[in-house]
């Protein structure tokens, strides 16, 4: 992945609980790129839980400067996994975008 946050125990990594792919606005069009970001996200998101024994993990996916896509994965049974979309940002880029800014602090927060 792109991003990762883990959790630290002293000067070691303990477990990841955030895993995130980052494309450039020129890849906005690129639905095949993107499709197979958020698959490599899905099997991260798995691995993790399986590896760390955790109920979920969360994984972010943003393209360009303003669209940011957040969703959960968590082991439902056994061996089956549910991936989901939580929230959809879209980051104001001009001022003329600004009155939705109420909206995106809303979604913002509710990450």
């Amino acid at each position: 992945p792109d991003c990762v946050v883990s959790q630290m125990a002293g000067p070691k990594c303990t477990f990841s609980r955030v895993f995130g792919e980052i494309k450039s606005a020129d890849n906005v069009d690129e639905n095949d790129l993107l499709a197979k970001d958020l698959l490599r996200l899905g099997v991260f998101g798995k691995d993790a839980i399986d590896t760390d024994s955790m109920e979920g993990v969360m994984l972010y996916q943003a393209v360009g400067k303003s669209h940011h896509h957040f969703y959960g994965i968590s082991l439902v049974s056994d061996g089956l996994y549910l991936m989901f979309e939580f929230e959809r940002i879209t980051i104001p880029r001009s001022v003329k975008d600004v009155y939705n800014i109420t909206s995106f602090l809303n979604s913002l927060m509710a990450v």
